[in-house]
This record gives C-alpha cells, sequence and structure tokens, in this order.
C-alpha cells in the first residue's frame, strides 16, 4: 500500500497500535487516563438522500447499526454503519501472520461509516488522530506494508467514491481518502481480529484499552459473482477522549 503512517506518539495512536494484541472484553474496564463508558447499538434503517448516492445505498444493507456510548448516564452519538451486502475476495489470499483479512481483494467496499452531525469530535477520528467532518464515507479494504498493524479501511466522502462497482488501484484509493483528512495522510481505521469469545454478530465491544470495537459479518463473492462463506470482520469505530488532565502513563 502507498501510504505511510503519520509518526506521532500521542497517548491515543499508542493504544490503537496495541489493538490488534490485546483481547476484547464486554465489561467495562478501570483505566485512569480516560473515561471509559460502555458502548451499545441499536438498529438504524438506511435513509438515502441527497448525501448519499443511490449506487452506493443500493449496495448496502438497509439494516444498519447506530453505535453509541453514555456520558453521565445519557445516550451520545458515535456512528451510523451500514455493511456491504457483499464484498470482492480475492483470489489468492495473502498467507502472512502480519495480514488478517488477506480474503479481502484490495479496495473492496466494506461497509458505509456516517458521522452524524450531533457527534462530539472527539468520535470523528480516524487511525492518525484526524478529525473528520459530519457525513457519509465509504470503507474499503486495504493494506500497508509498515508497521505492526497491516490491515485497514481508507475512508473516502461518497461524492469521491460513487460507483461501488469500480475497485480502485491503491493511488486512486489513497486520492480520494486525501479528500477525507484533508491532510497529507489518508482517513484510516483499524481492522483487528476478531473476538473469540463472543459469537453474536453484529456487536460492539470493548477493547482493553477502551476502544470501540464493531464486529460483523460480511458476505464474500468471488471474481465470477459466486456467493462464499460470509467472513468475520472486526474494526475500530471508535476510542475514548481523554480526561482533562489524564495521563496514560
Amino acid at each position: 500500500m502507498l501510504f505511510r503512517r503519520r509518526q506521532r506518539s500521542s497517548w491515543k495512536q499508542q493504544r490503537v497500535l496495541l489493538a490488534g494484541y490485546v483481547s476484547l472484553v464486554v465489561a467495562i474496564v478501570s483505566l485512569p487516563a480516560w473515561a471509559v463508558e460502555p458502548y451499545s447499538m441499536t438498529p438504524v434503517q438506511l435513509q438515502p438522500g441527497p448525501d448519499l448516492p443511490a449506487a452506493i445505498a443500493a449496495v448496502l444493507d438497509p439494516h444498519g447499526v447506530h453505535v453509541f456510548t453514555y456520558q453521565n448516564g445519557q445516550p451520545t452519538p458515535i456512528c451510523d454503519v451500514f455493511m456491504a451486502k457483499s464484498a470482492s475476495s480475492q483470489e489468492t489470499p495473502e498467507r502472512t501472520n502480519k495480514v488478517i483479512y488477506s480474503q479481502l481483494k484490495a479496495g473492496a467496499l466494506v461497509a458505509v461509516i456516517h458521522f452524524l452531525p450531533e457527534s462530539s469530535e472527539d468520535y470523528r477520528e480516524d487511525f492518525h488522530d484526524q478529525k473528520l467532518k459530519p457525513g457519509y464515507y465509504t470503507m474499503r479494504y486495504a493494506v500497508m506494508r509498515e508497521g505492526e498493524s497491516s490491515d485497514f479501511v481508507l475512508l473516502s466522502p461518497v461524492s469521491e467514491d460513487r460507483n461501488p462497482d469500480h475497485v480502485p488501484a491503491p493511488d486512486e484509493l489513497v486520492r480520494m481518502s486525501l479528500k477525507a483528512s484533508e491532510t497529507e495522510d489518508p482517513a484510516v481505521m483499524s481492522l483487528v481480529a476478531v473476538s473469540k469469545t463472543d459469537k453474536a454478530f453484529p456487536d460492539v465491544l470493548m477493547a482493553d484499552d477502551g476502544s470501540c470495537v464493531l464486529q460483523f459479518k460480511l458476505q464474500m463473492k468471488s471474481a465470477k459473482g459466486n456467493a462464499e462463506e460470509p467472513l468475520a470482520l472486526a474494526m475500530i469505530v471508535a476510542t475514548p477522549p481523554e480526561e482533562e488532565g489524564g495521563s496514560s502513563d
């Protein structure tokens, strides 16, 4: 993959880098550096409109999930996620320990995430801690060849990624994703291993570091369009905001 990871030493990025190696737990964990509240989800219905191209809406499961947390006991929205009805599989999966989801074809549409206008900007961040604007973003699979973690989805505004049947090349996907971040780094979210202890799909879990992990099953299809076994997939969709005056040490 032709993009680099921004070299930053923020406490939040360090937690995200560890997310692929920690076990996932549903219970609230006691961590002093950030406020951790439980994550939950409810069903949400896709509402096509001028902000979401009809061609994109047509390939999404209309039954999505609304992810939220709590602040002072009150529900606080994070995002809505709508999974693709199917995703293209890789004809020859790569055999490596660093790549978790080698069955997925690079550039395959995995889902669309909707960052809600009423959501806090603390929950509209990517892997690089970049603040993203409210709106709909496609999530396409990509592999980064540097670092410990390899599997990601790149986020692109639906205004830039309007054709779900087109599988963009790596350079094209990065260019589209730069429109989301509006920085020198594309907007990305990390994929992690599915929890072995939870069998419900879709579901939201809390990682040891307090991150919100969305797990769901993705219907796979071959290059010839034949249906294959569903793929269980886990994606970090939010990290908890730091408490004022808190420290990760």
